[in-house]
């Protein structure tokens, strides 16, 4: 899965704005077979304080809030809640943030549906 992510302008200068986009790096059935998820996407959220407000989540149209707690100088969690997931994202920034390892545990009614680990290159266009 690609994730392209692009600062927006805002106005208020204490708010940093994104546009999310993810798309598949190929074409797979899992999307066929799952209709539930979206194969591609965009998103928009800002920071603020210690929140990252969305315009949606990846497998809703419905808005909300991540929580974000950093653990360290290098590693973020974010937490969420919306619909019936619960979604919980360790992201570990390596090598000034060139590279990223992210771990997503997603539970569906309080059970665990999705284990995702995902090794991120930053790749500058």
């Amino acid at each position: 899965m690609n994730i392209k992510i692009q600062p927006i302008e805002n106005k208020n200068p204490w708010e940093s704005h994104y546009k999310f986009s993810w798309y598949p790096e190929k074409k797979y059935d899992f999307f066929e077979d799952n209709p539930n998820y979206k194969e591609k996407g965009e998103m928009q959220a800002f920071i603020r304080g210690h929140q990252l407000i969305r315009q949606n989540f990846y497998l809703s149209e419905i808005d909300g809030i991540s929580n974000i707690r950093q653990v360290d100088e290098h590693e973020m969690i974010f937490e969420s809640s919306y619909e019936d997931w619960y979604i919980l994202e360790h992201t570990r920034l390596l090598e000034g943030d060139n590279y990223r390892f992210r771990v997503i545990y997603s539970w569906n009614n309080n059970e665990l549906k999705i284990v995702e680990n995902h090794h991120e290159i930053k790749n500058i266009t």
